[in-house]
This record gives C-alpha cells, structure tokens and sequence, in this order.
C-alpha cells in the first residue's frame, strides 16, 4: 500500500494518492522534492494492530507513515505520522 502511494507521488498521480490517504497528506507530500529512490522500512511491533512505515526518500525527507490492520484494502488507509526534509 505504500509502495503504491509513492509510486503515485513518483507519477505525479494525486488522485490515487488521496485515495490511498487524504487530501491533506497527499498535498503534503506532493509538496516535496521527487526523491532519487525510497528506502521503507516497517515496524508492526510498536503500534499494536498497525503497521508504522518509515520511507526514506533520498535526496528529500524522511517520512512515517501508519496504517491501521483494520483499514487495510480500503481507500484512505494510509495516515500521516511525520515528515522530516532534509
């Protein structure tokens, strides 16, 4: 799900990146530079029942994303944690 949230970023697909999240979280992002490439890195230990996804985006932030278990396959399951520009 994330990867295809900055595949969407990547492309320059707003549409399917407010459906993977929100308008606020896409609009956020999108605001960045394109990075060179993405790093994720999960973390399902600790947030119970979520999984916390760091993306390095080389070259233009950091960025943690949460995705709830239970909204897994459904649009706008993907919540903003932070962003850290580089």
């Amino acid at each position: 799900m994330i990867s295809a949230f900055i595949g969407a970023w990547e492309d320059g697909n707003v549409y399917r990146m407010v459906q993977l999240s929100s308008s606020s979280i896409a609009s956020k992002v999108n605001k960045l530079p394109q990075p060179s490439s993405t790093t994720q890195t999960p973390d399902t230990l600790t947030v119970p029942g979520h999984t916390i996804i760091t993306v390095d985006a080389a070259g233009s932030a950091i960025i943690v994303f949460d995705v709830a278990k239970t909204k897994l396959g459904h649009s706008h399951a993907i919540a903003l944690v932070s962003i850290t520009a580089y």
